[in-house]
């Protein structure tokens, strides 16, 4: 495997916070503003019930909130200016966006760094317009008692939608938004978590892509994981997989099996 590194020593990221009664407006300015980003910029937005535990900021700890993601490859001036139209539909709780070196994109999104008990879920989206963003806010937003920790929708496309030079095994390029659900319980009580999301990505079907990416799917299982490729890409991995580990010392549950 060969990876190409970029010179991008710094980025200009974060995520934009906003309170309960602004998420309609952030959710439907998103949706337009996204299209308008030059390539050297990408964006998520997540619908956020964040429990108020150690490590949750205090502004947005025990509400719903809806936050911006946001990463510009670019000087921050640009950035900051490709990013004006959001910061001002709404009073924001918090404002985390600026300079940082690209080591540190991981605090764009937050995640916890420990282990905890948890469902996700996901699915691809070939288009995310306005009536899209008013179904995920009917089943997902602040009024629809939703259970889901967070509901995202990430902005695809750029270079990710450009087959490269020497063929990979990434399928499924012209997905343009990826959805996703996370929630956090006992394990008694994830089942039926799981089961819930899944009734949201079957009301967001109309604007459903199919399939999934892998790094998204590795709560699946092997049905669930084949589902991020295409079945050529995948015949072409099972044959690698029995040819460079006929012993199946690799095998970790989920590797394509013919």
């Amino acid at each position: 495997m060969e990876f190409e590194l970029l010179p991008l020593p710094m980025i200009y990221a974060g995520a934009l916070f906003f309170d309960t009664h602004h998420v309609s407006d952030i959710l439907h300015a998103w949706t337009e503003w996204r299209s308008t980003l030059t390539a050297a910029a990408t964006t998520s937005v997540a619908l956020m019930q964040m429990p108020p535990l150690p490590g949750v900021p205090e502004p947005i700890a025990g509400k719903f909130t809806i936050a911006v993601r946001y990463v510009f490859a670019g000087k921050p001036d640009d950035g900051a200016r490709w990013l004006a139209p959001l910061r001002s539909v709404a009073p924001m709780l918090k404002d985390a966006v600026g300079p940082m070196p690209s080591s540190m994109i991981g605090l764009v999104h937050s995640d916890p760094e420990d282990a905890l008990p948890a469902t996700e879920g996901s699915a691809l989206l070939a288009t995310f317009d306005a009536a899209a963003a008013q179904t995920l806010l009917n089943v997902a937003g602040p009024d629809s008692d939703s259970p889901q920790l967070m509901v995202e929708i990430r902005q695809f496309g750029g270079l990710l939608s450009q087959e490269p030079e020497i063929p990979s095994a990434l399928c499924h390029r012209d997905a343009e938004f990826g959805l996703s659900t996370v929630a956090a319980a006992p394990p008694p009580d994830l089942p039926a978590l799981a089961t819930h999301a899944a009734g949201e990505r079957e009301h967001m079907s109309p604007w459903a892509h199919g399939g999934t990416l892998p790094n998204f799917a590795s709560s699946e299982g092997q049905a669930g994981f084949a589902t991020s490729y295409t079945a050529p890409v995948l015949e072409r991995l099972s044959g690698l997989a029995e040819h460079f580990d006929p012993s199946h010392v690799f095998r970790m549950g989920q590797v394509p099996m013919r």
